[in-house]
């Protein structure tokens, strides 16, 4: 089933250069959250700026690791938090081209990878069952989002979340 051709022409690495939204929700499970709760942008945002208030995060980078063939798409968003405080947020995917210009997106998990604090071993073990929270309340499919993409070439990805409705503008990693 392509996208845009061929599913093989998403495939990669990309990091995001541009969002339309906040940095640091350019993650799927952000989106998940916000579709499997039934929140209203606004009331999510409400929601997300108390995390933000206990949190000082500063976006270091956004990368989507994408491989349709393998049905996975692995986004990692490096944060700092305070100094010297990093850790990378990651939110797992199963992913599948539907046809003509989506990606659509199950989120299985997110977890926390490479913390700089004496709290790393407990934080990395930890491992949100986000579907299966999502789906107890909103049933299968929960957290099924997805990304349509609006321009693709060998270096640039234009794609929209939904559904969020942000613009991001993703450069492929070579």
């Amino acid at each position: 089933m392509p996208v845009l051709g061929s599913p093989a022409a998403v495939d990669g690495k990309w990091r995001v250069v541009y969002s339309t939204g906040d940095a640091f929700r350019t993650a799927p499970g952000f989106w998940a959250v916000e579709a499997g709760l039934g929140l209203t942008p606004a009331a999510a945002a409400a929601a997300f700026r108390v995390t933000d208030q206990v949190t000082a995060v500063d976006v270091r980078q956004s990368v989507y690791s994408v491989d349709l063939a393998g049905g996975t798409l692995e986004s990692r968003v490096d944060v700092s938090f305070v100094p010297g405080v990093r850790a990378t947020l990651v939110t797992q995917c199963r992913a599948r081209p539907a046809p003509p210009a989506e990606v659509e997106l199950l989120v299985d998990r997110v977890l926390v990878a490479r913390a700089s604090t004496p709290l790393a071993p407990l934080l990395e073990r930890v491992s949100v069952p986000l579907r299966a929270l999502l789906e107890l309340r909103g049933g299968p499919g929960a957290s099924r989002v997805s990304l349509r993409i609006a321009y693709l070439d060998r270096e640039i990805l234009v794609a929209r979340s939904r559904p969020r409705g942000d613009l991001m503008v993703l450069q492929r990693v070579l």
